[in-house]
């Protein structure tokens, strides 16, 4: 069983206009990197200040920093994986990396037109109800209650014109949220957890849970530290209708150039009647059996699929192995995520889904790829474990055309 945590715990500028022969992203790039050199911010000095700005988030001390140090997972001050993993296998620098990556050619990595969306009513979202917006961010009403988990609107970058969101048919807005009574986050990374969407949101949520030091991040951008629940591995929070507990997962975390000072992993979520397990972002590795071992009957996987690549295999669940993490969990349903909305690797936006239809069929498992908006019914048609785990509403794929 998994250790249990109470609910009450908490953890403590402008350059010359550029040649129009320049492709766009170049010239974003070029303008961004301009104003920082204007504004001193290429220097040590400006690039301190720059790092003070409220979106690169918190840091930790007092008693959060105490309970860091007491994980087992802290070592020499940073969290570490259960196994030794490479974030990246490249062979650039890490600044000439990012500058490379930041100026790809996105063409062939971005639909060809908005993606269809529905135009979700809340009030008209009955209990039992999933919704994706894209990439990891859901919402949930179940048991009475509200969860937007991972939550992100915005650009996934802190470099202005960076990480946009692909457009869709239908508005896809944090005002579009109802009143949250919890906001689930599984780490810190900008596609995950972003300024903007907890500023709008921070007054209208009634708990924030995430994992060990994200807190921080939360804290600056003006959440009140009573209302900030975090976990290590396999902690549970228990509330009113559900337990969650944190599990690992084979990542990294950082809003800087600074890494593993916030704890990371995906979400196990247990209601009365059915369990939901979301992945977080990582790669292949022997948690992914030890979760089926704890968790022997999970009725729906949110399983992170996309935004892979060979240069960080080991954190992030490349084809083939997330067709392994899928034979290992078995779950009664899967959901591919952490695609449809961001172009953040190097593979075709819509590959990660076809490579999901693919494993699925090859294991077994239904998979569930609605559209953007649509409510996916987790009612069970009768009582008990063996009823149907879940009802689509449409099962048309909406992603060939682009």
């Amino acid at each position: 069983m998994p250790e249990k945590l109470p609910s009450g715990s908490s953890g403590s500028a402008r350059s010359s206009a550029p040649s129009s022969s320049i492709p766009t992203t170049r010239r974003r790039f070029l303008r961004w990197a301009a104003g920082l050199a204007g504004a001193g911010l290429f220097t040590a000095a400006g690039a301190r200040a720059a790092l003070e700005l409220p979106v690169f988030g918190g840091s930790a001390s007092g008693d959060r920093l105490r309970r860091m140090a007491a994980s087992p997972n802290f070592v020499d001050g940073r969290f570490r994986n259960l196994v030794p993993v490479q974030v990246t296998a490249g062979t650039k620098s890490k600044p000439q990396a990012i500058v490379d990556f930041l100026l790809r050619d996105k063409s062939a990595l971005e639909p060809s037109g908005p993606l269809p969306a529905d135009d979700i009513d809340f009030g008209e979202t009955p209990d039992d109800s999933l919704v994706w917006f894209g990439h990891s961010s859901f919402f949930l009403r179940k048991a009475g209650l509200t969860i937007a988990i991972d939550p992100v609107f915005g650009d996934a970058s802190p470099v202005p014109g960076f990480g946009r969101p692909f457009p869709t048919t239908a508005p896809m807005g944090v005002e579009k949220l109802p009143a949250l009574d919890l906001v689930v986050i599984t780490h810190d990374h900008y596609d995950h957890l972003e300024y903007d969407t907890i500023v709008a949101l921070r007054d209208r949520v009634g708990r924030f849970v995430c994992p060990l030091g994200v807190g921080m991040h939360l804290e600056r951008w003006g959440v009140a530290p009573a209302r900030i629940l975090e976990a290590d591995w396999w902690e549970s929070i228990e509330l009113d209708g559900l337990r969650l507990t944190l599990t690992p997962s084979q990542h990294f975390s950082g809003r800087t150039f600074e890494r593993d000072t916030t704890l990371w992993g995906g979400w196990m979520f247990e209601f009365a009647d059915y369990t939901l397990y979301l992945s977080g972002d990582g790669g292949y590795g022997p948690h992914f059996r030890e979760i089926k071992r704890r968790f022997p009957s999970i009725d729906l996987a949110l399983l992170e699929d996309g935004q892979y690549n060979t240069d960080w295999k080991d954190i992030h669940l490349m084809p083939a192995d997330w067709r392994r993490a899928l034979e290992d969990l078995a779950p009664r349903a899967v959901f591919p995520t952490h695609h449809s909305k961001y172009a953040l690797s190097t593979h075709g936006w819509k590959e990660p889904i076809e490579h999901a239809q693919a494993s699925a069929a090859a294991v077994g498992v239904p998979l569930l790829m609605p559209r953007i908006g649509e409510v996916v019914s987790l009612a069970r048609g009768v009582p008990g474990k063996a009823a149907q785990s879940f009802v689509v509403a449409s099962a048309d794929p909406w992603w060939q055309a682009l």
